[in-house]
């Protein structure tokens, strides 16, 4: 992977789809330059042809951790096919996404309309849609990829079962990421359901938390509707 490095901004240039040993590159090269105090970092997509959720979750996590240092990172020369991949998945609009590198210049020396102010905040959403007498169905949005991210859900799927709760369906059309740990979580609360009887039941429509799941194992029974 081929970087530039231009005063406080790093430009990386990925080639062919990030995924296996590739996203391992993008992620040591993305914890190098965090390491490096950078505060801005852009990802040259031009030669990309597809992000696999691993992808996504170390962007995911870089751009959050440069928000705490009032940074940003940037996505410039997206085709089609990885606009379309990103839109039908629901996460272009917590992304910084420019057309060109001559747009992130513009956005840089124009702060007050910057996309870095602009994208939408990152983190965990988790919404009671219903609760019957032994029937939980949750609303989960927005990315699990954090340590306090994951407690959380622990924490929700601990107390379904200490309620009493056998059947637990969760509507994951919202979520935009999540990582191996939160999947982890799931597979745990489908087993202990499973013990009493009762099982796990999710709704996911977005094609990178499907990747995410899959590659997980979570798939087949666990989904009751794509």
């Amino acid at each position: 992977m081929h970087r530039i490095q231009e005063d406080n901004m790093s430009i990386l240039i990925p080639d062919g789809e990030i995924h296996g040993q590739n996203v391992d590159e993008l992620e040591g090269s993305l914890k190098q330059i965090l390491e490096e105090n950078v505060r801005y970092i852009a990802i040259d997509l031009a030669k990309v042809k597809y992000i696999y959720s691993r992808g996504i979750g170390a962007i995911i996590k870089t751009q959050k951790a440069l928000k705490e240092k009032s940074g940003a990172l940037y996505l410039f020369n997206l085709n089609q096919s990885l606009q379309r991949i990103l839109m039908e998945s629901n996460i272009m609009g917590y992304l910084n996404c420019c057309s060109s590198r001559e747009e992130i210049d513009f956005e840089l020396n124009n702060t007050n309309i910057g996309k870095d102010d602009d994208s939408l905040e990152l983190g965990l959403s988790i919404e009671v849609i219903s609760k019957q007498e032994k029937l939980l169905i949750l609303k989960i949005a927005g990315t699990i990829d954090s340590e306090i991210d994951v407690r959380t859900l622990r924490k929700t799927c601990q107390e379904a079962i200490q309620n009493g709760y056998t059947e637990v369906h969760m509507d994951l059309s919202d979520l935009v990421y999540i990582d191996d740990m939160a999947s982890m979580e799931l597979i745990n609360l489908s087993k202990q359901l499973s013990s009493y009887s009762g099982r796990l039941k999710l709704k996911a429509t977005n094609e990178i938390v499907l990747d995410q799941l899959g590659t997980m194992g979570i798939k087949g029974e666990y989904i009751f509707e794509k």
